[in-house]
């Protein structure tokens, strides 16, 4: 609890000066990098992490003296004047991202005003002004921190004006900044039959926030993952077990069934296999 008169520091060293406000103020942060469904390739990639400020909602008067809260050395927020909220948030590869897009690197602050547990609906808060990297600023990721003005506490995000395809590709960006991240995925098997004893199998992997891709390439459901697993970025293996079928070699089909995504990121993925 923030008390008006007496203000004081909130851990992780959340500071409000003396004045800056109305009431007592319960207020936190929370970091959400992973909360958000995974981006479609055809979407804009994520440049910061997704941010939480509370309570939700929470108006402040742009007239008053700053407000600084400092949750880690790579993020603080701080309540300008007469601007309103500042809100600085590292954006991994930052100059990277600009030196190999140009132009076409662009960064935009985006809102959801929905509530905690809702389904984020987020739009493009055009009023607030971006501030490039402050070079004399330093923090012990290394990363470069952009800020960014608002007058309300609400979800908020820095997302870059290039497809999220793009920086996939390129290995940079949010998508490589953490790398002990897990992400929650389902598998489902589809089978289409073929001539004699043969058949093909497709098994799908998709994140457990979303729905199942609609697009199959077999048409038959034979089987599912009964509840999430998580798994880490980086090289997967998928491998075939049964003693009811084995590989067509003669298709061409690898004796072990195993293949490999070599850098999975949180994407879906499929692979599929020659059986008999």
């Amino acid at each position: 609890m923030l008390r008006r008169k007496t203000i004081g520091t909130l851990p992780p060293q959340v500071e409000f000066p003396r004045g800056c406000l109305e009431s007592d103020v319960d207020a936190y942060l929370r970091v959400l990098f992973d909360s958000e469904p995974q981006l479609e390739k055809s979407s804009r990639a994520l440049a910061s992490p997704i941010i939480m400020l509370g309570p939700h909602g929470h108006q402040f008067d742009t007239n008053r003296p700053p407000v600084s809260l400092r949750p880690s050395p790579a993020l603080q927020v701080v309540c300008s004047e007469p601007l309103g909220v500042r809100i600085m948030l590292p954006v991994p590869d930052y100059h990277t991202i600009m030196a190999r897009f140009g132009g076409r690197a662009r960064l935009s602050v985006w809102q959801s005003s929905t509530r905690d547990g809702e389904p984020m609906v987020w739009e493009e808060l055009t009023s607030a002004h971006i501030s490039p990297p402050d070079l004399s600023r330093h923090n012990p990721f290394g990363l470069a921190v952009v800020s960014f003005t608002v007058h309300h506490f609400s979800f908020f995000k820095l997302v870059w004006d290039i497809l999220s395809a793009s920086l996939y590709e390129a290995k940079v960006g949010m998508s490589y900044f953490h790398p002990y991240i897990s992400f929650s995925m389902m598998c489902q098997a589809f089978m289409d039959q073929g001539a004699g004893n043969r058949f093909g199998l497709e098994v799908i992997c998709y994140r457990s926030d979303r729905r199942l891709p609609e697009t199959a390439n077999y048409r038959h459901r034979v089987g599912a993952s009964l509840k999430p697993k998580l798994v880490r970025p980086g090289r997967i293996l998928v491998r075939l077990r049964s003693q009811m079928f084995v590989a067509d070699e003669e298709a061409g089909e690898d004796k072990e069934m195993a293949k490999e995504e070599p850098d999975f990121r949180g994407r879906d993925f499929e692979k599929q296999y020659a059986c008999k």
